[in-house]
């Protein structure tokens, strides 16, 4: 690779788009390729042949021009789209492994000079341009691993600062985030958490929306590294961890999940919580307590008093997760504490707050052992059949999955002894029998199944499955809500939820995509497909013989279905001509016509012709009623069996009629003749 090579291909980088791609491999491979012969590589591995010492020689010469390179790349990164960085990224990590320190040390000075001084500044939003400032950032984010811990240190003091973490634009807001984070991940700088938590905290009201998610990974990394003497951080993060398991983007709320989780394990491990360094705390209650699972756990339901039904939901759902988290390692008086206290909220009038309330009842259900819920009971299941005729955002079907868990853990009568009113356990009784029309249902679908397929076990998000509900669950209420409609409305729904589902992973086994895609489209195939004999079932058929009668019913409907269309196609003019009729002028005023002689004639004609084209359908529906013997056997070349005055169609019989006594003699007549 001399000069002009160098320069060759340079040319194409930048101005043959569709050859970037394969330039890029060859420069990528050509690298590791090398660096991997280098190493003493077994001669299977190498087809090129290539000894350990010319390996190692190329690995130096290609680090006098990584330099140049790296530059070229750069500008190419800065060129291209967002979703084309990916490839152009991976060549400039392989080129940076085989850099020097110090022309990574020059190239990091590069960037961090296009940065300031492109910082604040925005390229136009035409076409795939980009920020230049957070492409600057991106080019750091792949220089990290290569740089030395003085630069290390600097870029982490300078990312943690309102210059960056205060931004307008969310872009490097993000970055920043992304490069604290690895930063703390790497280990080679050293940090103080308890300064870098006040310094975030401290820089928290210019936080967007979009970096939340960055930040709470950033938080998840910093908890473990948090004395056991500054305990008292923890509670100054819970509000915002709490009400991140509300933000709408899904990577950001478990994110937030993490955290909080994060949070628990770091109280789980002992320590001291100094309430008097807490904000807002009284001077009689600002005493030390150690840290434990259940402290955390009051801390965080301390949210339960908040001024807004967001923050009291958020409390909820934050719950929920730390008791299906640690419910092993809380006490029974803190289960009992935290069922008793959510159990009111169901008496809120706010849905958004009784939905995370249903949510935690389905988990404790779920998670707590029967001898610690049996007591709730009877204020439990009154509070829950208050909102089983509810429709609205699917309470009815979560009242009605939770009392299905009810019953799986608890016998009917101690369920139904706690419900007290009539109608309440008529409630009871219905979910009862619904239940057990599906078991009966299911049964005889196994039944009359052959094979039944395997069912391959998921692995998935337990928290969700528990809170959100099984498959099986889902299945077995639209069977039941499915009981009475119509099979066009039970397609609709089954190909919606078809959409709706979600592709989960499994740790044991690579995923099969197209498991079961062969019998599902021969089975939607035949189920779309006419099949034969279809239609005749919807007509009357013989006893004796087997044949279908149908009625002559066509010619009947036929004479009312024209005069409709008579009537319906002379409307219109009768409305313009007639005496009764009326036209619009140009202004849109209306003129009624007026009442002359020869409009007069004119109707009495129109009635005189209507009433002669009825006699004339009345006389040819008449004579259509009446035919001929044989009529519908008339043909140009008609043929039968000889017969006195002329022919008798051919008549055929089936072997059933046939073969009766008398070889069906007695009563066989001809198909012409009268009956």
């Amino acid at each position: 690779m001399d000069a002009s090579f160098s320069q060759l291909v340079s040319q194409l980088l930048y101005g043959q788009p569709e050859l970037r791609s394969a330039v890029l491999r060859g420069l990528r491979l050509i690298v590791e390729s090398n660096v991997a012969l280098s190493n003493s590589v077994p001669d299977t591995l190498n087809p090129s042949g290539l000894t350990d010492e010319q390996a190692a020689h190329n690995v130096t010469f290609l680090r006098t021009q990584a330099e140049s390179w790296l530059a070229v790349l750069f500008n190419v990164f800065g060129t291209v789209g967002r979703d084309a960085r990916g490839p152009v990224g991976d060549v400039i990590t392989a080129w940076a492994s085989i850099t020097s320190e110090q022309e990574i040390h020059k190239a990091y000075i590069k960037v961090v000079d296009l940065f300031k001084g492109h910082i604040g500044k925005t390229s136009s939003a035409s076409g795939n341009e980009e920020n230049i400032s957070a492409t600057a950032l991106d080019l750091l984010l792949l220089l990290l691993p290569y740089l030395s811990s003085a630069d290390l240190t600097v870029l982490f003091q300078n990312c943690l600062s309102s210059e960056f973490l205060c931004a307008k634009d969310n872009a490097l807001q993000k970055r920043a985030y992304k490069i604290l984070t690895r930063l703390t991940e790497s280990g080679k700088v050293i940090i103080d958490s308890e300064a870098v938590l006040k310094e975030l905290d401290a820089l928290s009201e210019g936080l967007t929306s979009a970096a939340k998610k960055d930040r709470f990974n950033l938080f998840a990394i910093l908890i473990p590294l948090i004395p056991s003497s500054a305990m008292h951080l923890i509670p100054s993060m819970i509000p915002e961890a709490v009400l991140g398991t509300k933000e709408t983007s899904d990577k950001a709320r478990n994110a937030a999940f993490e955290l909080i989780i994060a949070m628990g394990q770091k109280m789980s491990q002992g320590g001291v919580v100094k309430r008097d360094m807490l904000e807002e705390m009284d001077e009689d209650s600002a005493v030390e307590a150690t840290a434990t699972i259940d402290e955390y756990l009051t801390m965080v339901a301390g949210g339960l008093a908040g001024s807004t039904p967001h923050m009291i939901s958020a409390t909820i759902t934050a719950i929920s997760r730390l008791v299906f988290e640690f419910k092993d390692a809380l006490s029974n008086t803190m289960k009992n504490e935290i069922f008793t206290t959510l159990i009111v909220f169901l008496s809120s009038a706010n849905r958004e707050i009784v939905k995370s309330v249903l949510g935690y009842i389905k988990l404790s259900i779920h998670t707590y052992p029967v001898d610690l819920v049996q007591p709730h009971l009877k204020e439990l299941v009154p509070a829950l059949l208050t909102w089983s005729h509810d429709h609205k955002n699917h309470f009815k079907s979560k009242v009605r999955h939770i009392f299905e868990r009810l019953l799986r853990r608890f016998s009917w009568e101690e369920v139904y002894s706690a419900a007290g009113e009539e109608e309440a356990s008529k409630v009871l009784v219905n979910i009862k029998k619904r239940k057990e029309r599906a078991k009966r249902k299911k049964a005889n679908k196994e039944d009359d199944d052959e094979e039944v397929p395997e069912t391959k076990a998921t692995a998935g998000d337990a928290f969700e499955d528990i809170l959100y509900g099984s498959e099986s669950e889902v299945d077995a209420s639209d069977d039941d809500e499915g009981a009475g409609r119509k099979p066009s409305q039970l397609r609709t729904k089954s190909k919606k939820q078809s959409q709706g589902m979600r592709l989960r992973l499994d740790d044991d086994e690579p995923m099969d995509l197209l498991q079961g895609v062969a019998s599902r489209i021969t089975s939607a195939s035949s189920n779309r497909r006419r099949k034969p004999g279809q239609d005749a079932a919807h007509f009357k058929t013989d006893e004796d013989t087997g044949k279908m009668v149908i009625d002559q019913s066509d010619d009947e409907d036929a004479v009312p279905h024209q005069a409709s269309n008579d009537v319906s196609g002379t409307a219109y003019r009768e409305s313009i001509t007639s005496v009764d009729g009326f036209t619009r002028g140009p202004n849109g005023r209306v003129k009624f016509n007026k009442d002359t002689k020869k409009r007069r004639r004119d109707n009495e004609d129109l009635d005189m012709m209507d009433v002669d084209e009825s006699d004339r359908n009345h006389n040819q529906q008449k004579r259509k009623t009446a035919p001929k013997l044989g009529h519908e056997f008339k043909a140009k070349r008609a043929g039968g069996d000889v017969k006195k005055g002329g022919v008798d169609p051919y008549a055929y019989v089936t072997l059933s009629q046939a073969s009766k006594k008398g070889g069906g003699r007695k009563n066989r007549i001809g198909v012409a003749d009268k009956r």
